[in-house]
């Protein structure tokens, strides 16, 4: 098993055991995947600085555990630059994303105050997810220290930090580390009994203002469901200086099959 998340073959990436989620041995968790497309965004030839601001994803199926080869398009505006990506397995689409690359001018001037991220992951709790999950993966690849709440049932306030890089031989960007846990969010705050529901949340969004720092990695999450099985995943994203970004996911929920 290499240290990383994935291992980079030619053009394309091929998934260790790290990235493989919950639900099958299968199919990959949506926290590396998310990341990944943010990676690839990196071989673009580098032109003025910009930030993606905006990370949209979508999930098209389940994100088999085989090589996966992403294909990204630029369309520049006068301001902006709007990005979309696909990633493909064995020629088949599994996964999109959409995004927006803003001008990145230093202006410290009218930067926004930091703010207290309350206890530090010093100060947490160290914890797993109680998942009955047999297999390795992604649950075993994160730290996680609990700050507030109890995990995978409700509300939660933890610090996380992946354990390997994303993609071996290059060092994980901050962006990077936070979409591999930004996606964690529903299921660190998971409200109903994963050995009676699955809540598969088909998407991703994740805003952020600027570049978290730092290897941890905060996540205030909360789940709510809805009366016709659709529930949604808000999560605040935080580094030692407050907040930088926020999360959300809309998950479907269904009852698990005997």
């Amino acid at each position: 098993m290499s240290d990383a998340f994935f291992v980079p073959e030619g053009e394309g990436f091929v998934p260790t055991a790290h990235p493989v989620g919950p639900w099958s041995p299968d199919a990959l968790h949506g926290g590396p995947v998310a990341a990944l497309f943010v990676h690839a965004l990196t071989r673009i030839p580098a032109g003025p600085p910009r930030w993606p601001a905006r990370v949209h994803v979508e999930f098209l199926r389940p994100v088999p555990c085989s090589r996966l080869d992403v294909e990204t398009r630029l369309q520049e505006g006068r301001t902006v630059v709007r990005w979309d990506a696909v990633m493909r397995s064995k020629g088949a689409d599994v996964a999109r994303a959409s995004g927006v690359w803003v001008p990145a001018v230093a202006t410290p001037e009218i930067a926004s105050a930091p703010e207290d991220s309350g206890p530090s992951h010093e100060q947490g709790a160290p914890d797993s997810f109680r998942w009955p999950i047999p297999w390795d993966g992604y649950h075993r690849a994160v730290d996680i220290r609990m700050i507030r709440g109890t995990l995978c049932d409700g509300p939660v306030r933890v610090w996380m930090r992946p354990l390997f890089p994303l993609v071996a031989g290059a060092p994980s960007t901050g962006l990077e580390r936070a979409l591999i846990c930004a996606d964690a969010g529903s299921g660190i705050s998971a409200v109903l009994d994963p050995r009676q529901y699955n809540f598969v949340n088909p998407d991703l969004d994740v805003a952020t203002w600027r570049a978290p720092d730092g290897d941890w990695v905060g996540l205030d999450a909360i789940t709510r469901v809805g009366p016709d099985k659709v529930a949604a995943c808000e999560t605040s994203l935080f580094d030692s200086a407050g907040p930088f970004g926020r999360a959300s996911q809309v998950l479907v929920v269904r009852g698990v099959r005997g």
